[in-house]
């Protein structure tokens, strides 16, 4: 058995990319401190340190020592469309756009410094950590032990915070871990892309770390976490030639029904984005995500709408159609939001670069397509075109210098 010691020994020479993948965690609009703190000063710093990202990426000596810029081509053409679509239907750059293409740059450069493998294995150890972290104050304020903080978020809304994590309070009395993020939606899209870089990077599976990510998503309540991690989990039978065992989802699918029957107050709160499609919000919500942005994207195909009037058209269609008010919140789907804002070709560009990272994650066509499907639905759960990490998987997925087979002895 592995010492923990020689654990920690081993890790050390990865210290740097640790702290750095989590920095791009915390300082984002991912994040519960970064991205929706009412603070102006945190939005100050969130948006200096993303503007100076990508010329500090520049200097860096070992960056410097790769010639050739990978993906160079295909960012110069979408930093251009984005700055022409932007000044087409004037929109503001400095709280969108250009936020935007400074992350398309670093997500780009951060490529050309990693190696896959090192990345995939940096960024779910970090999830792990975080998510067990998470757990344990979630723990302490169900029992008492810590005092939740009320604070004001950029929303007008009221979020709690514990110990650096954050937690949502939907009913009063349930409260959802988000762990350092905005939303526990937010949340469990990284739990979901550690959880899925484990399994295409594994032969064999530490059940610790599923469980960590099974409690992570069950603190959390989300929908689309309860949905996605059985996905995954498919996947993992599906990659290891047990598909028999698909019938272990008996055990845990009976074990839910039986605490849905024990608490149905718990059932109703998250599932009821799934049911009741007439009186509840956020099923229209969810509906209106992905019908709005197909009406709008006909009508602006080539140069889409632009971000203020995107918001506009959403609030608009949102009480035609769905009889809502959308209050300032546009749609969730990525995809679909970036042909709405940009054009056509930004969707083309993210559903190109998700195609061919999920070929390098996989072992054949229906695992590929499966990996793309789970990924594709993650990026409906939540806004993520102003994540980087958004950029960095689109940039490992067109990447050449990458290979296409992961080495799964390496770690």
């Amino acid at each position: 058995m592995i010492s923990l010691n020689k654990i920690i020994s081993s890790e050390k020479k990865y210290s740097f990319i640790y702290f750095f993948l989590f920095l791009l965690m915390l300082v984002s609009d991912d994040s519960f401190w970064f991205g929706t703190n009412d603070n102006n000063l945190f939005v100050q710093i969130k948006f200096m340190f993303l503007g100076l990202l990508p010329f500090l990426l520049l200097l860096n000596k070992k960056s410097k020592k790769i010639g050739y810029l990978d993906g160079a081509v295909v960012l110069a053409l979408i930093v251009v469309l984005v700055f022409v679509s932007s000044l087409i239907n004037s929109s503001k750059l400095i709280n969108g756009s250009t936020v935007v293409c400074f992350l398309l740059v670093a997500g780009c450069l951060i490529v050309r410094r990693f190696p896959l493998n090192i990345f995939f294995h940096c960024f779910s150890n970090i999830i792990v950590l975080l998510s067990l972290y998470s757990i344990i104050i979630y723990l302490f304020v169900q029992m008492g032990l810590i005092h939740l903080t009320p604070v004001d978020n950029i929303g007008g809304s009221i979020v709690y915070a514990a110990n650096g994590c954050a937690f949502l309070t939907p009913n009063g009395v349930l409260y959802r871990n988000a762990a350092i993020f905005r939303e526990p939606g937010m949340f469990i899209i990284y739990v979901c892309l550690a959880f899925l870089f484990d399994v295409c990077t594994s032969r064999k599976l530490n059940i610790y770390r599923v469980v960590i990510y099974g409690l992570a998503i069950i603190t959390s309540y989300s929908t689309a976490g309860f949905l996605l991690f059985g996905l995954i989990l498919f996947l993992q039978f599906y990659n290891a030639g047990n598909l028999r065992k698909g019938m272990l989802f008996l055990i845990p699918i009976i074990a839910f029904v039986t605490f849905i029957y024990l608490y149905k107050d718990v059932y109703l709160d998250v599932f009821g984005k799934l049911i009741d499609g007439t009186d509840n919000g956020s099923t229209r919500s969810r509906w209106a995500s992905t019908i709005i942005p197909l009406y709008i994207i006909p009508d602006y195909i080539l140069f889409g709408c632009g971000l203020d009037e995107y918001v506009k058209l959403f609030d608009k269609l949102s009480m035609q159609i769905f009889h809502t008010d959308a209050s300032g919140s546009p749609s969730s789907n990525t995809i679909l939001s970036s042909m709405a804002i940009w054009g056509v070709w930004m969707g083309a560009f993210f559903i190109a670069s998700i195609w061919s990272f999920s070929k390098k994650m996989s072992r054949n066509r229906f695992s590929t397509l499966l990996v793309f499907i789970i990924i594709v639905l993650l990026y409906s759960n939540e806004v993520r075109y102003l994540s980087i990490y958004t950029y960095i998987i689109a940039f490992y997925g067109l990447s050449k210098r990458h290979s296409t087979q992961i080495d799964n002895s390496k770690f």
